[in-house]
């Protein structure tokens, strides 16, 4: 015992002397650092205690050191933590203080650390922390003052206390007035952080305690921590939000990765939250709710905010990104816990109380303690709103909050599963009543605003409005109709100035276009509301000029979110064509629904009289409305003939014929011009002229058609008396007569008038000449001043449409030559404004460039020279017109035309001052198709061609493409077939004029081979005999070595790869002046590494001198390059500037390779895999992947079977999977297609398959490794059967099943269609050739197949958690052409082909091996349907299962039923089975298999069922 009793004597002597010096600390030294420093030498610890992270370092530390000296380290440390005023503020905001703190609790026995801790309160001196260096709400804080000194270094220099600003007269929350201090120490951003990531570390140390001492002092002090960090529910919201506050403060600041990891632990103020004190009487923990929201309800969104925003900038950081998911994760659960959960409860309570079924209507019950928990966001909204409103900027914090009004209506969606009809109806009423609360939060309120809604508010609601969408939930249309009234700026109080909202009103018709429709709403007349809402809303449209309708529309919905082409806007109004596509086109299509199409068509009528230019001057410009756009028109005939029966087109089409004939009927006895009667009828005819035009376009059934033959007829009479009406004329817009006149025609030419010359003479040749008299009037003429741009565009359509039906009738030449004319003469500049330009440019370029043959050689050639210098003023389409225009005449049109426009691209090349023009060339001509061009023509174009590379040598590589698609014709009298040196001048010119760019070297280089491609095979033949001898001298003293430029080296190589015995260019001669290019150092890498490349295998084969001579000339130049060196002896390219000098480490590889200078395959491999990564971020990562992937399959396949499967081993253990992966598929194409004798090579052979399976079970994120590991195996399936076993087969069943599930591996969801598509093929390849291995493993291939099923499905809302994370991120939407992949994948499943089961004995079926007479018998098709037709039945009950669980798109259920079908049908042969499923369902399934086999019936299945 004595020795005992001398330590603790010893001990109790240290402790006596520490208490001293601890007390004499304070006045030795004044600075506080100094003190903390001091204290850390009296205990004794290490030198970087500040610094020191790591657990065990700290359990090393605590060994060697006294826990009684650490006792009053930690009660002085506490006690300076704790004091008022200026000492105990700088305490608190000193780092080393808390660090301190942290180390003494980790030292001190447990049962003294908690009565030190229970003394001070130390979750107050926590609260206290917070609130003074982070507590300062960054949206109402004042600036701080100049005379603020703030702190440089926060963990050495003395802190500098500063004045907070006066406490608000305000009323504010309790919390506020009883944690702010009078004083603050200002912190630098990186003092914060060491200060947060000090505080969190301490708290972390004291809530981990009883961790570390459980073990020394038993399981007595074990849960003394808890009553330490447990506090009042009150006093627990505060520490939460105040550190809430501080993580959002400090993720802003982008701190390091450490103290990022450390900031966005929320588990230690989780788990103090946890641990607060609840009311005993509070059961439902609503006092703990009102409390979270009261206090953390902001600051948690706000965190929200930030940590989504560093998702995006962040989340792809392995080392973050896990930490950064749990995050968010706590922050949602703690919304959903005490926010979204406790509001749904108790709606649902109020809900049952007040109605048992709960039906969802505006009566139903309100959302009224989520509106009461959400105040004190509404208040800071609120704040924002006044702030606008006083003509102040909202502050970005305050702004960015308004985000989380759409997010939280998000989070309800997640929060809302529904498992019984009562709890749907319920959950659509939460819904709809949650949305009502989250809106009037934003500033919606549900009545008439006195001021205007703010901006951030009203894209709140459109965002919440967009969710309902994407989630196909409808709500009550009066609660819609509210929105509608109030939100969308329709109505307004009077005084205050209208601004539309057509971002919400397109969201509302998104959503529920019914609610525009007369019958789906009530009237409700007491509040001034109209009762048709559409017409109403037709009439706002109508009444707004285009530029208050562009000036409406957000900039975000015209340009960024507009699911429309560029191409479509082109020409039009961005506010027209935006309100016409997201509101009318919607409401349409819910008049056609609701079969009241007659209906949309009544109001389009009205509005189409409220807006005829009847009253315009004659001298105005007509305008076209938004009610005659072309893209109204096409979404109209897409409804027209499959929404109206024949009786009500025929009858709507007679009308408006009978409108325009009594308007003729009217003109005789019309009195004065200013008669009512007249302006009404006009009115009436402009609408139903453009109703006709749009009816016409729309119809397709012939036999409609037909009947309306005599009105049309007589329609073409009363069309010509408009054009002959001088007050119509002057008075109204002729455009809409005239596109009228070209549907009439267009209808009327097939029936009728191509047979009857007597109609063409009567009926159309009046209007052709009314139609071009008008269009071609000008000057001030009285009929020039009511033709405009518009009518000429519609003039130019008409005729273009005559010309093109009267050309196949014989007598009309003449006519159509004149009309042709005229109607090129229209699309003059002046004479078109630019849009109609354009607009008609590009019609005729695709429909009319046929009438060109009828027009005179003179006027044909500058009509198509004209027509290219048009086509490149529009840079938007000028591409495609051109190459529509190219392809017909290149392929349809007359040898004359063809002529025609080869001169015209002739000429439209040597325009040099009009690039544009030269564009349009260059893209016309690549449509060229040689073969429909004469020899002289291309030899003509070649020539030209040939000449303008001389002289414009900058635009080669266009003349040099055209030359090559020439060359694909012989074309021996051309220069460049003819000269031997034409090859050559280009070659010169090209270097001379520094144009060696890559890709003209590469044309130069298809060039000499196609040209020497023609000569070669004739050379026997006089004209090509001379040219080689030309050639043959030319290429010789191009030889020396002051031509080794880059275009003689591609020339020297395509002359070497062309000719066929060498009797041009030997191949000692071209290695030499290869030599002397590598030794001149003239040439870039490029150039030579292409050369020595394409030197055919073959050639090295039989040569071998000249292969070694090549192999010594390539080692000796390939190491005089110090970077080359590195790689070719390292393979390393971290610090070699190779890709930025030649761009050529794919090349370099390949001849590597090719030239065996690689030290070993190992070697080559880790090579290739270095390019990769060094290349990752190159544009031309593929072509260098694609290269060395080839070389590496040369190199491998001469390897022995070990070596290769010492690569594959080497290549599936590379930490880069991106990276080396892709080399695995060249590999597996090297592996031998038999097994060989040696036992342990044909295990390792065999076990190839399960190494991959087990590698894309686990593939991570990467989307490459996924790809190449399917690649593989697909090889292996595939192409080597023989190294697949039964064991490999069972593992791709199960690495599939797996990648389908929710336990698959993140892939990236961005291509979550191409993962599912290689999903299918790979389990559709093991089914095709692997069949006879499945046998009785269907307990395998049935999971895969539901999991594959249930991906095509979209969840309902909160039922998405069984998809696999690469589809449930990217919104659960698969193509039709993944279901149609599955589909196929079924078919095989249950209709397999013969040679896929012939080869195998199927387990328990009717074929017998016994008797070969009897197998020959059996069909094996048949036998496996039977077999699989046992195990069809749960897939089934599966498909129907989801059918609840979520929705298939339509197109998407179209393409997987035929598969669907073939299960039925095949699960129809053991009707046991399917009785068996139907009686074990529930009762929701069964309703879905009853409607699925009653399809099943109707589409030719089977009958019965006891169903």
């Amino acid at each position: 015992m004595a020795p005992i009793h001398a330590a603790r004597t010893e001990q109790a002597a240290q402790t006596v002397q520490t208490l001293p010096r601890l007390l004499a600390s304070s006045k030795d030294f004044t600075e506080l650092p100094d003190q903390v420093r001091q204290a850390a030498r009296i205990i004794g610890l290490p030198d970087d205690w500040s610094t020191v992270t790591e657990e065990g370092k700290h359990s090393e530390v605590a060994q060697r050191l006294v826990p009684a000296r650490a006792e009053w380290v930690l009660h002085w440390v506490l006690h300076k933590l704790k004091e008022e005023g200026q000492t105990g503020a700088q305490a608190r905001a000193f780092p080393q203080s808390w660090v301190l703190l942290g180390w003494m609790v980790h030292i001190s026995t447990l049962s003294k650390a908690v009565a030190h801790l229970q003394d001070v309160d130390i979750l107050s001196i926590l609260e206290q922390t917070l609130q003074e260096n982070f507590g300062l709400d960054e949206t109402t804080q004042v600036p701080p003052n100049s005379e603020n000194v703030h702190m440089k270094d926060a963990s050495e220099s003395s802190e500098t206390v500063q004045e907070d600003p006066r406490p608000s007269r305000k009323r504010k929350r309790p919390s506020a007035d009883t944690s702010t201090p009078t004083k603050r120490v200002a912190l630098q951003p990186d003092g914060l952080e060491q200060l947060f990531v000090a505080i969190a570390q301490a708290v972390g140390s004291i809530y981990h305690k009883s961790d570390f001492q459980g073990i020394t002092e038993g399981l007595t002090f074990v849960e003394q921590t808890t009553p330490v960090l447990r506090a009042e529910s009150a006093q627990a919201a505060r520490l939460l939000k105040l550190w809430l506050m501080a993580v959002s403060k400090l993720v802003v600041t982008r701190p390091n990765t450490t103290t990022l990891l450390v900031v966005l632990d929320l588990s230690t103020i989780s788990n103090i939250w946890d641990l607060r004190k609840a009311d005993p009487a509070d059961k439902t923990q609503a006092s703990s709710a009102e409390q979270f929201c009261t206090e953390c309800l902001v600051p948690i969104l706000a965190l929200q905010d930030e940590l989504l925003n560093e998702v995006d900038a962040i989340g792809l950081d392995p080392k973050v990104a896990p930490t950064l998911r749990k995050a968010l994760r706590c922050v949602e659960g703690l919304i959903i816990n005490h926010l979204l959960s406790p509001s749904r409860i108790s709606f649902y309570s109020e809900a049952m109380k007040t109605s048992g079924d709960a039906k969802i209507s505006r009566t139903a019950p309100q959302a009224e303690q989520l509106a009461s928990n959400l105040e004190a966001l509404r208040a800071k909204l609120l704040s924002a709103a006044q702030i606008q409103d006083a003509g102040g900027r909202i502050p970005k914090p305050l702004l960015r909050l308004y985000d989380s009004i759409p997010r939280l209506l998000e989070m309800i969606f997640q929060n809302s599963r529904s498992r019984t009809p009562q709890e749907k109806t319920l959950g659509r009423s939460w819904i709809q009543s949650a949305f009502r609360a989250l809106v009037e939060c934003a500033g919606c309120s549900f009545e008439l605003p006195e001021f205007p809604f703010t901006k951030p508010s009203i894209k709140a609601l459109e965002r919440s409005l967009n969710i309902l969408i994407l989630h196909s939930i409808k709500i009550d249309s009066s609660v819609l109709a509210d929105v509608f009234w109030f939100h969308s700026g329709v109505n307004v109080p009077s005084g205050k100035t209208r601004r539309v909202q057509w971002p919400v009103i397109a969201a509302l018709a998104q959503l529920d276009a019914d609610l525009f429709l007369i019958h789906s709403r009530p009237s409700d007349t007491s509040t001034g509301r109209p009762s048709d809402l559409a017409e109403f809303l037709f009439d706002q449209i109508s009444s707004m000029s285009e530029a208050d309708l562009t000036a409406s529309v957000d900039d975000d919905v015209t340009h960024s979110t507009s699911p429309y082409p560029h191409g479509e806007l082109s020409g039009r109004s961005p506010g027209n064509f935006v309100v016409l596509k997201s509101v009318v086109v919607p409401i349409m299509s819910a008049f056609a629904r609701n079969r009241d199409l007659l209906g949309f068509v009544r109001r389009w009528d009205s509005q189409l009289c409220r807006n005829a230019p009847i009253y315009r001057s004659p001298v105005q410009q007509s305008k076209s409305t938004i009610w005659q756009d072309t893209a109204l028109a096409s979404e109209f005939s897409n409804l027209f003939e499959q929404s109206l029966t024949q009786t009500q087109i025929l009858s709507l089409v007679r009308h408006h014929i009978k409108r325009v004939q009594n308007f003729r009927l009217q003109q005789d006895q019309r009195g004065s011009d200013g008669d009512p009667h007249t302006y009404d009828s006009a009115i009436k005819v402009f609408a139903s002229v453009n109703l006709l035009q749009v009816m016409l376009a729309a119809l397709s059934r012939d036999e409609t058609i037909s009947n309306l033959e005599h009105e049309l007829q007589a329609l073409l009479p009363s069309c010509a008396s408009l054009f002959q009406d001088s007050w119509y004329r002057t008075h109204t817009d002729l455009s809409s007569v005239c596109m009228m006149l070209t549907s009439v025609v267009a209808v009327l030419w097939p029936l009728q008038l191509h047979t009857s010359a007597e109609s063409q003479t009567e009926l159309l040749l009046p209007l052709i000449d009314q139609v071009s008299h008008a269009a071609s009037s000008l000057g001030k003429s009285q009929d020039a001043k009511s033709v405009d741009s518009k009518f000429r565009a519609s003039a130019f359509l008409f005729l273009c449409t005559c010309c093109s039906c009267l050309r196949a009738v014989p007598g009309w030449e003449e006519l159509i030559f004149r009309l042709v004319r005229e109607a090129l003469q229209i699309l003059k500049s002046h004479r078109l404004d630019q849009n109609d330009q354009s607009q008609m440019v590009e019609i005729f370029c695709s429909d009319f460039v046929h009438l060109l043959e009828h027009l005179d050689s003179e006027t044909r050639d500058a009509s198509l020279l004209r027509l290219l210098t048009l086509i490149s003023q529009s840079q938007i389409t000028a591409g495609e017109v051109a190459e529509k225009m190219s392809e017909y005449i290149f392929t349809s049109g007359s040898i004359a035309l063809r002529e025609a426009y080869s001169l015209a691209l002739t000429k439209a090349f040597g325009k040099s001052k009009n690039e544009y023009l030269r564009r349009t060339a260059q893209l016309a001509a690549s449509q060229i198709r040689p073969r429909a061009m004469s020899r002289e023509q291309r030899e003509a174009l070649l020539n030209k061609l040939m000449d303008l590379i001389q002289s414009r040598p900058e635009d080669a590589a266009i003349f040099l493409s055209v030359m090559n698609t020439l060359m694909e014709m012989p074309n021996a009298t051309a220069k460049i077939s003819s000269d031997g040196g034409a090859l050559f001048e280009i070659m010169q010119t090209l270097h001379d004029r520094d144009c060696e760019h890559h890709s003209v070297i590469r044309l130069l280089h298809e060039l000499v081979q196609r040209t020497l491609g023609h000569i070669f095979p004739n050379q026997e033949q006089a004209q090509n005999k001379q040219y080689l001898e030309s050639f043959g001298r030319h290429l010789v003293v191009h030889s020396t070595s002051e031509h080794c430029f880059p275009t003689a080296v591609a020339m020297f190589s395509a002359v070497f790869l062309a000719q066929r015995d060498f009797a041009t260019l030997s191949p000692e001669r071209y290695l030499e002046f290869l030599g002397r290019c590598t030794g001149s150092g003239v040439a870039p890498s490029v150039q030579l590494l292409e050369a020595y490349n394409e030197v055919p295998d073959d050639i090295l084969t039989k040569h071998a001198e000249m292969f070694n001579d090549m192999q010594s000339s390539l080692r000796e130049w390939l190491e005089s390059d110090q970077d080359v060196k590195q790689f070719f002896e390292r393979g390393d390219l971290a610090s070699a500037p190779l890709f930025d000098k030649t761009d050529c480490a794919g090349l370099l590889f390949a001849v590597i390779e090719k030239y065996r200078l690689q030290a070993s395959p190992r070697w080559l491999l880790k090579s290739a895999i270095t390019i990769v990564q060094t290349s990752k971020s190159t544009k031309n990562n593929k072509r260098h992947l694609d290269t060395m992937a080839t070389s590496l399959q040369r190199a491998a396949i001469t390897l022995p079977v070990a070596e290769i499967l010492g690569l594959v081993a080497f290549v599936s253990e590379f930490e880069d999977r991106e990276a080396a992966y892709p080399f695995l598929h060249p590999l597996i194409l090297s592996l031998p297609d038999k097994l060989p004798d040696d036992d342990e090579q044909k295990s390792q052979l065999l076990s190839v398959v399960p190494k991959l399976c087990r590698l894309l079970a686990n593939s991570g994120n990467s989307t490459t490794a996924f790809t190449a590991l399917t690649t593989s195996i697909d090889v292996i399936l595939r192409d080597k059967p023989v190294i697949t076993s039964q064991q490999s087969f069972d593992n791709v069943l199960a690495a599939l099943e797996k990648l389908c599930s929710p336990r698959s591996a993140p892939l990236a969801s961005a291509h979550a269609q191409a993962i599912y598509a290689r999903l299918c093929e790979t389990a559709h390849t093991t089914l095709l050739l692997l069949r006879g291995r499945l046998g009785g493993r269907f307990h395998l291939l049935l999971p895969l197949l539901q999991n594959m099923l249930l991906c095509l499905f979209i969840p309902n809302p909160g039922r998405g958690t069984s998809l696999p994370p690469w589809l449930k991120n990217s919104g659960g939407r698969l193509s039709p052409t993944n279901a149609a992949q599955y589909a196929k994948l079924l078919s095989t499943l249950c209709s397999p082909t013969q040679s896929s089961v012939s080869k195998h004995r199927l387990p328990n079926s009717s074929f017998s091996s016994s008797s070969s007479t009897k197998a020959s018998l059996n069909d094996p098709v048949k036998a496996a349907r039977e077999y699989a037709s046992h195990y069809m039945y749960p897939l089934l009950a599966s498909f129907c299962q989801y059918q609840l669980f979520g929705r298939l798109e339509p197109d998407v259920r179209d393409k997987l039923m035929p598969g669907i079908w073939e299960v039925v049908g095949t699960a129809s042969l053991d009707k046991e089975s399917l009785e068996a499923m139907f009686a074990g369902t529930s009762r929701g399934v069964r309703d879905v298999w009853r409607g699925t086999w009653e399809e099943w019936g109707r589409v030719g299945g089977g009958r019965g069922g006891r169903w």
